[in-house]
């Protein structure tokens, strides 16, 4: 075979239709690799707030007996009552956009 056979093979193989299905392949692989970025984003996210939430602790501790057992009782301040609130918020919301992502509805990452 020399080069003008091959060129010729090459010109009459590729048809619109090859094009076409190329193009679409090309364009769900774009895709797929956009959500798989923003699943894997908004998971990371989610267990840095998780690790966040947990930081967010009682003001103050006390701790009394009943018997033999160490029983606690925990202080709140309202500013951390509240901060705790919307943490506990922000996470649900985005356990929701992740099953929703999941379940093929990526709107709620966006």
């Amino acid at each position: 075979m020399d080069i003008k056979m091959i060129r010729n093979e090459v010109a009459q193989t590729i048809t619109n239709e090859t094009v076409r299905e190329a193009v679409i392949q090309g364009m769900v692989d774009r895709e797929v690799t956009r959500r798989v970025g923003l699943l894997t984003t908004s998971m990371d996210k989610l267990q840095q707030m998780q690790r966040e939430h947990d930081k967010i602790r009682p003001d103050s501790k006390t701790y009394t007996f009943d018997g033999d057992k160490k029983v606690e009782h925990a202080s709140w301040t309202p500013a951390q009552v509240k901060k705790r609130e919307d943490s506990s918020k922000k996470i649900e919301k985005l356990e929701k956009g992740i099953e929703a992502a999941l379940n093929g509805d990526y709107s709620k990452l966006n």
